[in-house]
């Protein structure tokens, strides 16, 4: 298992990893997939370890040099992820590709993850998936933001997925 998965604060653990992997077997042949959030990749190598025909849209605020690293280190072809530098509400709003999965793992404050949810859900292709990061009902200081309540208050479907933080929906 690869040095970006596990406890506090590494991005994801090895259960989320693995639960990520698990929902991009669901995807179809060549996906297209949006990350928004990238920050270092480590849900880009999980995605694409397990979807390698996959292109991925990297959208973070930051360049974050090791994400390219990181896939470089996993063995994988970083010509198949875009990483798009910018605010993801700025970039979804006009968005032209439809996704078979996107995953919302950005800037956690309630505002910020309502305005990610309505500008990317209609973004995902029917029968494909809206997956988010940091789902953490009743989060409690040092906890910054909250993404549960967002979620609970604008997502009106039963989860496909829910391990530790990670939290998926069949749009």
């Amino acid at each position: 298992m690869s040095k970006l998965y596990g406890p506090d604060p590494l991005p994801m653990t090895v259960d989320e990893h693995d639960a990520l992997a698990g929902l991009c077997e669901l995807l179809p042949a060549n996906p297209v997939i949006v990350q928004i959030g990238a920050y270092i990749g480590a849900s880009t190598v999980a995605m694409l370890s397990t979807c390698q025909d996959a292109f991925i849209f990297s959208i973070d605020i930051y360049p974050h040099r090791e994400e390219m690293v990181n896939l470089i280190e996993a063995g994988l072809n970083f010509y198949q992820c875009q990483r798009l530098l910018g605010d993801s509400v700025d970039i979804g709003e006009f968005w032209p590709i439809p996704a078979d999965l996107i995953l919302i793992d950005g800037d956690h404050r309630y505002e910020a993850v309502v305005k990610d949810i309505k500008v990317w859900r209609d973004k995902v292709k029917p029968g494909g998936i809206l997956a988010l990061h940091d789902y953490i009902p009743n989060p409690q200081p040092p906890i910054k933001g909250n993404v549960a309540k967002a979620v609970n208050e604008l997502i009106r479907l039963r989860p496909i997925l829910l391990v530790e933080r990670l939290i998926a929906f069949k749009m």
